[in-house]
C-alpha cells in the first residue's frame, strides 16, 4: 500500500470513530422524559359512623340463663371420667389405622394449581418443596368434580404471601406466571 492510501484509510477510521464517538455522546445527554403515574391523590369522603348502641344487645338476665343452658346442656352430654379413657384408647387404634392428615394451617397462601389429579398435585408440591418452597394440598369441589388445590405458604400477612408469589415467579426452575392469594379458614 502507498502512503496515501493509508492517509486515506486512517482518514476515514478517524471519520467513522468521530461520527461514533457523536452519537454515544447524544444518547448520553439525551434526557429521558419522566413519567407520571395515573394516581389519584383526592381525599376520599369522610364515612359516616353510626353510634355505638348504649345498653347491651342481650340482657343481663338472658346472658346469665344463656350461660346456665350451656353449662346444663355440657354437664348432660359431657363423658364421664370412664367413657372419656375409653374413647381415647379406641381413638389411638384408630389413629395407628388411618392415614396421617395433614397439619391444620391458617393464614395466607398462594393457590398456584387446581388440578384433578391427586398424584400430579403431590408431584407439583414436591418440585415446589425442592424448589425450596413449603406447598401443601387441599381438596375441594368444583362443578361436582374433586379438585386437588396446590399452594405455596402459609404466610401470617397478606403482604408476606404477596412476596412470596413474587419470589414464585422470579424463579427460573418453576416458572409460575401468576398465581392466587388466598386466605386460609381459621
Amino acid at each position: 500500500m502507498t502512503s496515501k492510501e493509508q492517509h486515506k484509510q486512517r482518514a476515514v477510521g478517524i471519520t467513522i470513530l468521530c461520527v461514533m464517538a457523536l452519537i454515544v455522546l447524544f444518547l448520553l445527554l439525551q434526557s429521558p422524559e419522566p413519567e407520571q403515574p395515573d394516581m389519584d391523590f383526592s381525599f376520599p369522603s369522610e364515612p359516616v359512623l353510626t353510634p355505638q348502641p348504649k345498653k347491651p344487645v342481650v340482657a343481663e338476665e338472658e346472658r346469665e340463663q344463656i350461660i346456665e343452658q350451656v353449662a346444663n346442656d355440657w354437664r348432660e352430654q359431657a363423658p364421664t371420667a370412664d367413657e372419656a379413657e375409653q374413647m381415647a384408647v379406641e381413638q389411638d387404634g384408630k389413629e395407628d389405622a388411618k392415614e396421617q392428615q395433614a397439619p391444620y394451617l391458617s393464614g395466607w397462601a398462594v393457590q398456584l394449581w387446581s388440578l384433578r389429579s391427586k398424584e400430579r398435585a403431590q408431584d407439583m408440591v414436591q418440585e415446589l418443596n425442592q424448589a425450596g418452597f413449603s406447598a401443601f394440598v387441599r381438596t375441594g369441589e368444583a362443578n361436582d368434580k374433586t379438585v386437588y388445590r396446590v399452594y405455596a405458604g402459609p404466610e401470617l400477612t397478606k403482604s408476606s404471601a404477596q412476596a412470596l408469589l413474587e419470589k414464585l415467579q422470579q424463579s427460573e426452575s418453576l416458572q409460575i406466571s401468576q398465581g392466587l392469594i388466598v386466605l386460609l379458614p381459621k
